[in-house]
């Protein structure tokens, strides 16, 4: 799932793109800043629950799994393409490295 960890889906789990939201949130979270457990509805085809809860856990705790590399993307396949959600949170991730990388970049160039 791009930078997202790979949670099984299930026939009755917690709601995907919200999941999904708190992931992101937590992984861009500032050291330090504490993280607010949610309570995610259950629905048809989402996340297994018991791996959601241990990575909510993880994260309460403040020990976020690091976001893995661009070589270990993988989008579901849905109707007509790939997850939408899951390759522009993807894109937005790998945007964001880059510039970080063009930054430190830069500084250093000026040094």
């Amino acid at each position: 799932m791009g930078s997202l960890p790979e949670f099984a889906i299930v026939l009755r789990g917690y709601d995907m793109a919200q999941v999904d939201h708190f992931v992101m949130a937590a992984r861009t979270a500032s050291a330090g800043s504490t993280v607010t457990p949610p309570v995610f509805p259950i629905r048809m085809r989402g996340y297994e629950r018991a791996q959601v809860d241990a990575f909510v856990r993880a994260a309460a705790a403040g020990s976020v799994p690091p976001a893995p590399g661009p070589a270990s993307a993988a989008f579901t396949i849905v109707l007509r393409g790939y997850h939408r959600a899951q390759v522009d949170r993807y894109v937005a991730e790998a945007n964001r490295r880059i510039a970080e990388l063009e930054q430190a970049l830069a500084a250093k160039d000026d040094t």
